[in-house]
């Protein structure tokens, strides 16, 4: 019966509605209405291209969906919309950090903790903490992206460390139109949760600016598990010229959080408070001369940690990206990039007063990609190759190579093979556990998927199949009871991952997706089975979803002690438009109630309800 279950599940979503394709849409008003983007995307080419050429999977959520989705934050919004993609939770707003956090990301499999094998980026930058290697989730507010494009698989090819199993790249939002427009927001709910939001967009010939504030809060619904979080954000963009474009933007976020600990191991009242800085800032320059184009980014990042038991670091980020692209033959695309990265930082621990980190790695990188159109633009021939070079390890060869075809109008085929890898961080190069001889972590990638396009557009159907192999793996192994990190771990994942949409029209679409990874050990954070289905309508003043998640064999604990549990998930939101420029909301969270953890003994919270108000002028 078990080995059914994936046969009957591919069978029942082939032939149902279904999910968020980013292929053959024929009109801007039908994207924002199924919650897709347009055929150009960014994340997997330095150019805007088609998701039908690249020979990667691209999932992307548009502006339309985010904001029908009523999630404060990015990982939020992904949630069951990507598949192969699951993202640990750990209460009604926020996802904290350390011990008992949530946000951790796995992509068919990979990723996990310590979460950095999937990079997140914001317009290509990477965001990592310095020390550690990861990304901060609650540093990134759904309000300020315009949309969200994930790369399933291996990324390393055009994103070097840290896209190892792919990217989930957030474009960041400028102002929508013409004039000034302000928006205003708050929304209550259980267990005192609070979310506000104010924000001002300007656009007047040249010159455009998006600033915005967000405040989340909530008491948390466990004891001592409270949740706190300020974000500042602010873009400039100015056209210098018909063919050069240049922005500028910086964030500021500040969180507070509680770990109340397992419940069978509480912590006694609020001492284990973990208190967050993360700041953020770039400066861009693009430029489009028709048959060559490119973009140069300067970017600093920088962070400020004060955890639980001592832990007192400030890390920073300062990076570099340059790349041009030119089409110097009929059907011919030739992208030439560098990348240039300084990280690290300066760290104390109060538990070990003789500790004492003041580490900083380089990374030079330079790629080159070559695309070729053939058979009058049916197939697409893609292959690129990177040389990246680490102060500490030295050089990584990064190939990648794939091809997709179009035997017919809305019909595509593709294949792609191409390397992932992941760089030691820090912390498991000096701090704890640590061992300076650690090499990279290295992952290949195999993939075939069928694009579907019928029914005029309005049924988009999408099919992959992956092998991917991961070796060199970092490790803890005890030797002479003492724990190292040693590069010994290895994967083998083989999956299948499969989605629909379909518009019926007068603002109703359906969506289902289901994704299935076999391995030969479990992987913790991670299910076997994921089904997603979903409704949403937009008519007149109203707009309602309806999104049900269930997923069978997430593990909790793996090894000897191994544990997994079944879980599904209901939600809905309506709001109306009750006013001109004034919306109400009401929205609702696990409206089955159902018991169930994402972190071994941190339980999730039951049902879980929010009412709101919205007003722009």
């Amino acid at each position: 019966m078990k080995r059914c279950f994936p046969f009957a599940c591919l069978v029942g979503l082939w032939t149902a509605p279904g999910a968020v394709l980013a292929h053959d849409v024929p009109s801007d008003t039908v994207a924002r209405e199924v919650g897709i983007e347009r055929v150009e995307v960014v994340t997997n080419a330095r150019v805007p291209s088609r998701t039908d050429v690249l020979p990667a999977s691209v999932s992307v959520v548009a502006r339309g969906e985010i904001e029908r989705s009523g999630a404060s934050s990015v990982l939020d919004v992904l949630r069951g919309r990507v598949p192969g993609l699951m993202i640990t939770e750990r209460g009604t707003t926020g996802y904290g950090i350390y011990t008992g956090a949530g946000g951790g990301i796995s992509l068919r499999g990979v990723g996990g903790s310590p979460m950095t094998q999937v990079m997140i980026a914001v317009d290509g930058h990477p965001q990592m903490m310095g020390i550690n290697g990861h990304h901060l989730p609650d540093a990134y507010v759904a309000y300020n992206a315009e949309r969200i494009e994930v790369v399933r698989g291996p990324a390393s090819m055009l994103y070097g460390s840290n896209a190892m199993g792919g990217v989930i790249n957030i474009i960041s939002r400028e102002a929508p139109r013409e004039g000034v427009q302000t928006v205003a927001s708050a929304r209550w709910g259980s267990w005192n949760t609070q979310k506000y939001l104010l924000s001002n967009s300007f656009s007047k010939r040249r010159w455009s600016t998006f600033v915005s504030a967000n405040y989340d809060h909530t008491d948390g619904h466990r004891r001592y598990s409270a949740f706190g979080l300020f974000n500042a954000y602010a873009k400039v963009t100015c056209r210098v010229s018909d063919r050069w474009r240049a922005a500028a933007d910086v964030s500021v976020a500040r969180f507070r959080s509680t770990d109340p600990g397992p419940v069978t191991r509480p912590v006694p009242g609020d001492t284990l408070v973990a208190r967050v800085t993360r700041g953020m800032s770039s400066l861009s320059f693009t430029n489009e001369y028709g048959r060559t184009s490119g973009s140069i980014r300067v970017y600093y990042d920088f962070g400020h940690h004060d955890l639980y038991y001592g832990w007192v670091s400030d890390d920073d980020s300062f990076g570099v990206q340059a790349s041009q692209s030119i089409r110097p033959w009929r059907g011919g695309l030739l992208t030439l990039g560098a990348d240039y990265k300084r990280y690290g930082g300066r760290a104390t621990d109060a538990s070990r007063p003789v500790f004492r980190l003041d580490k900083h790695i380089h990374e030079t990188a330079v790629y080159l990609a070559v695309r070729q159109d053939l058979a009058r633009e049916r197939v697409t021939l893609d292959a690129g190759v990177r040389a990246d070079v680490n102060s500490r390890y030295g050089p990584e060869w990064v190939p990648q190579a794939g091809v997709s075809y179009r035997p017919a109008r809305g019909t595509t085929l593709k294949a792609v093979v191409s390397k992932g890898f992941r760089s030691p961080t820090i912390r498991e190069l000096y701090v704890a556990m640590a061992n300076d001889a650690l090499r990279p972590e290295r992952m290949i990638g195999y993939e075939v998927s069928w694009l579907q396009s019928a029914l005029g557009g309005r049924l988009r159907t999408e099919l992959a199949l992956y092998l991917s192999r991961g070796s060199n793996l970092i490790r803890s192994v005890v030797t002479a009871g003492i724990p190292r990190y040693y590069n010994t771990g290895s994967f083998t994942h083989k999956g299948v991952e499969a989605s629909a949409v379909y518009r019926f029209g007068m603002g109703l679409d359906l969506s289902v997706g289901y994704s299935y990874l076999h391995w030969r050990e479990p992987v913790l954070a991670t299910p076997r089975h994921q089904l997603t289905a979903a409704a949403g309508f937009v008519r007149k003043r109203w707009t309602a979803g309806l999104d049900l998640q269930y997923v069978r064999d997430y593990y909790l604990a793996t090894g000897p002690a191994s544990r997994s549990e079944n879980f599904a998930l209901l939600g809905a939101r309506v709001a109306c438009g009750v006013a001109r420029g004034l919306e109400v909301s009401v929205e609702g969270r696990n409206l089955l109630d159902t018991g169930y953890e994402m972190t071994a003994g941190y339980p999730m919270p039951g049902a879980t309800f929010l009412a709101g108000l919205r007003c722009s002028f």
